[in-house]
């Protein structure tokens, strides 16, 4: 997993919940092995479209489905 180091405001992160020190473990059910995986997995996914994230925050893992912000706006 990663640690998120930010999380913007009114962004889909914090909309869906996450915050800063959270550690993204999983995005659509596959493991997130690196920072560099991570952005080739949202990259390879379309804006608006609803992913499920699973996170770790204190010791609790948390699933929760988001919708992607769209890129450009």
């Amino acid at each position: 997993g990663i640690a998120l180091s930010a999380v913007t405001s009114g962004g889909a992160a914090d909309r869906g919940g996450l915050k800063e020190g959270d550690v993204l473990l999983k995005f659509n059910g596959q493991e997130i092995k690196s920072a560099q995986h991570f952005m080739e997995l949202m990259q390879a996914t379309k804006g608006g479209q609803r992913v499920e994230f699973t996170w770790l925050r204190e010791k609790t893992e948390t699933v929760k489905t988001i919708t992607l912000g769209r890129r450009g706006q």
